[in-house]
Formats: C-alpha cells, structure tokens, sequence
C-alpha cells in the first residue's frame, strides 16, 4: 500500500463528475487499498476517488458501528468501499452540522443532511450490495457520494463557522475557544463562556444516551446548549484513536476548555491550541482527585471545597494549578445542592481565569502529590450504612449519597433508602439500631443517634419516616 497525494482546493478536478467503475481487477483492489492507507495517515472520515485523482465513482467510508469507546492502539479499522454507489433513500429528517473536507483543508460549513440513509453499491469483486446507515456514517455517505458529481462543501454550506464570528472583536477578554463537556455542571461553564463573549467554534461532547423508563434518546445538556446558539458539535466515541485530531488542529482554537467531558485527552491534543488544555475541577486539588469529589468532601464531612482551574497534563488531575477559588459547605447540605452552588462558582472562576491567562497574569503552580487523595466513583453498593457505625458518618453518608446512590440500611431484608436526616442525641447511650422516638424516627448509633427525617422502602416512594416507622408498628425501645 501506498500514499496518495489528496487534491486540494482549486483543482479543477473537484468540480467533474466521475465515470463509473467497469473493471473489478488488481488495480481497483490497489487502488481502494492505497485509499485506506492514506485516510488513516490524514485522520479522515471518508475519502472518494476524484479526491486521490481517480475520475471514478467510488469512495470508501470508515465504519464506525462497532467502534469501542476506549480504541486501542493496536485497532485495526474498518472500511465500506463503495463503487457504482446509488442512494436509494434519504430520511425527511435532517440534521445541521458543520462538515469539514480534506481537500478543503480550514474550512468547515454548516449543512444539511438526511440523518438516515440507504444506499446502494458495488463492492471491489463486483458484487452488488445494500446499506443502510446513521448519523455520523449517513452524513459520510452523502459527503462522498456528493463528490462523485463534483459537489463539495464550498458548494453546499450555508456559511462556515469562520464567518461567524467577526476577528475585529477578538481582544483582550475574548478569545478562540473549543469546549469539551458532557453533564449540567459544564453546560453552566459554557453558557457563562458564551455570556462573556468567547467564541466557541465547536463543542465535544458525549453520545446521546437513552433516558427514562422509556429509555428515550437524550442530547447530553451541553449539546442542547450547543444546538441552541449554533454551535457545531461533535460526538466522537474517543479521542484516543486520533480521529478527532486533523479536526481540531482545523478548528485553531486559542485554548481548549474541559468541563466534566467523560473523555481522556490525548498527549497529542494537548499542545493543540495557543493556552493548551484547562480543565475546571470541583476540589481544592491537589485533594479529591477523580470523578467525584464533591460527592467525597460532604461524605467525609469536610467544611469547605472549591474549584481549581488547572493545565491539563497526561495525568489524571495532576496539571498545574492556575487559579482556585474556596466554597464552604454547610453541615446539612447535600451533595446535589452543594453541586449546585459550586457548579455556579466554577463557571464565574473559569471565565475570569480566561481573562487572566490571556493577559499573562496567572502563574502556574505545581501540585504536591504527597497531599493527593482520591475521589473515586460512588457505587449502590458503597451507600450501605449500619446504626453501629458513626452517628456523623451515617448523617454524612446520607448527605454525601444524595441525589446517587441514596443512602441505605437493611431492615427485614429490605432495602430502606434515607433521604434526608439530622444528628440527634442519645442521652442513654442506647444500642446502636434502638428506636429512641418516632417523632421524628430517631435511631441510636454510635456516639449519639440519627433522625430519618424522609426514607424510601423498598419497592414504595419517599415518605417520612415517622409514617414508615407507623406502618412498621415500631416503637421506642425496639431494635433495627
């Protein structure tokens, strides 16, 4: 296999409608070949023959159905050669989405395109066959067959994001910005990115998922964001495989902005832009590195966290530190209203930390890795408390598990989920699990007593639980 040079702009090539394909023999076989060799090397979805040169209808187009979300690096992808191809059917349902080309390399335009399509073709040995294919492959489909004609993305966008922006209102406070982000806490940091001025050129966030009981499919909250003031987005399955980055490097964005995306960044992309890659971390880091330090703070009873604006490095949290800005934690507080508030202040810390690094006044500090802690994941199963723990960490756990997973105790072999509770005393040093009042249930535990003050049993809805203790006939004296 060889490389072939991919023609660009400004050859008269593009713009000719390609002959079919009559002979299936070695040289096609070489051909699509080389063709596949060369879209890997230039990180391209699809790549068609007028493209390498070849006045002929065919185009191969990278399989995407069945690639891993972590792709290794030893993958071998997968290729659909199309020759003689016919589109058969095209969905009324379109989607807008901003469409870059190899062969028009900086350019990137928004169009329209079936989001569903079945197509016709030829494979190399000559045989017919027929597909039908999605979203992102759909679109694929249609960019190359589009070429086949001498139809490409000059022709066919409406405008293209470098248009959307005026560079005259590029200054000091607003720069280039390429955003990636997936949940609630980040689609508040981009809105507030977008409030400030910045330019976001594109955005990079997860798939959409199914929601519900009817498991329906769900935009994450930053693409509704996105959607919603015109930014193209883009939803790759990793980021590891390289087949994003030829992409970003076209996008040129002064600095990359990473909020909660569920993605690992790449060594290679992250050098990409002018300011490098920042990140916006709900801790005081070094402390609480990983996925849900909110979450830990309330657990382990902390009265204060924060959030730390920090330089991505190929670490897992370990960048240097640009700026923190400290939020207390209120003894009752839970996990999702703390979330709440300090989702707020990372949104306003990042956007001065912005100003700041553009205007050379943050300096970046190392982290002291020997203060490192971990903030891992919370299971259902880590949300178990027994009455012979802690009084204060059963109350902490209670705090710290809601919204997810929900606090829980066994009572009958039943689960009985605590929503909300207050410490309380245990004047006669009662067993741990002793009912000590029902208004409100009142448990003892070690070193005093917890109030469950709302509980959901298993199989029911929340409820108080002074109803759940009358339901269950309890009374002062009895053992959970």
């Amino acid at each position: 296999m060889a490389l072939r040079t991919i023609v660009q702009d400004g050859d008269p090539i593009l713009k000719k409608v390609c002959r079919p394909v009559t002979k299936f023999d070695d040289r096609l076989g070489t051909l699509l070949d080389d063709m596949k060799e060369t879209l890997l090397a230039a990180n391209g979805l699809g790549l068609a023959g007028p493209q390498v040169g070849m006045m002929r209808r065919l185009f191969i187009c990278l399989d995407d159905r069945d690639l891993p979300e972590e792709v290794p690096a030893n993958y071998e992808y997968k290729f659909i050669e199309f020759i003689n191809p016919e589109i058969l059917e095209l969905s009324d349902e379109q989607v807008e989405l901003y469409e870059g080309c190899l062969s028009f390399p900086g350019h990137n335009g928004a169009i329209k395109r079936s989001k569903h399509v079945k197509v016709k073709a030829q494979d190399r040995h000559g045989e017919w066959f027929e597909l039908e294919a999605d979203d992102m492959l759909a679109r694929c489909i249609q960019h190359e067959n589009n070429h086949l004609d001498g139809i490409t993305i000059m022709d066919l966008a409406e405008h293209f994001y470098e248009d959307d922006y005026p560079r005259g209102k590029r200054g000091l406070k607003f720069m280039r910005i390429l955003f990636m982000g997936t949940p609630d806490i980040a689609a508040e940091s981009l809105a507030a990115l977008l409030d400030a001025g910045h330019e976001v050129c594109a955005v990079f966030t997860r798939r959409d998922k199914p929601v519900g009981r009817k498991q329906i499919l769900t935009a994450p909250p930053v693409k509704q964001l996105a959607v919603e003031h015109g930014i193209p987005v883009y939803q790759p399955r990793t980021l590891r495989d390289g087949s994003s980055d030829a992409l970003i490097q076209e996008l040129a964005p002064d600095v990359i902005i990473v909020v909660a995306y569920g993605c690992i960044i790449p060594p290679q992309l992250l050098h990409v832009a002018k300011y490098g890659c920042i990140n916006l971390h709900v801790s005081l880091l070094p402390k609480y590195r990983g996925s849900a330090p909110i979450q830990w703070s309330v657990l382990n009873g902390d009265a204060g966290t924060g959030v730390t604006i920090m330089q991505l490095d190929e670490g897992v949290d370990t960048g240097d530190i640009l700026m923190v800005e400290s939020v207390d934690i209120d003894p009752e507080e839970t996990s999702g209203s703390l979330f709440d508030r300090v989702s707020a202040v990372g949104a306003k810390t990042l956007v001065t930390a912005l100003e700041k690094i553009e205007a050379g006044a943050l300096t970046p500090q190392k982290q002291d890795d020997t203060q490192a802690t971990k903030a891992p994941p919370l299971t259902k199963d880590m949300a178990q408390f027994d009455f012979t723990q802690d009084a204060a960490h059963i109350h902490n756990w209670v705090r710290g598990m809601n919204p997810w997973p929900v606090a829980w105790f066994t009572q009958d072999g039943k689960r009985i989920k605590v929503l909300e509770s207050r410490l309380a005393e245990n004047p006669q040093h009662a067993a741990p699990g002793t009912v000590l009042a029902l208004k409100p249930l009142t448990i003892a535990a070690e070193n005093g007593a917890v109030a469950l003050l709302t509980v959901t049993p298993e199989g029911g809805k929340p409820m108080a639980g002074t109803a759940w203790a009358a339901g269950r006939r309890l009374k002062a004296g009895d053992s959970l």
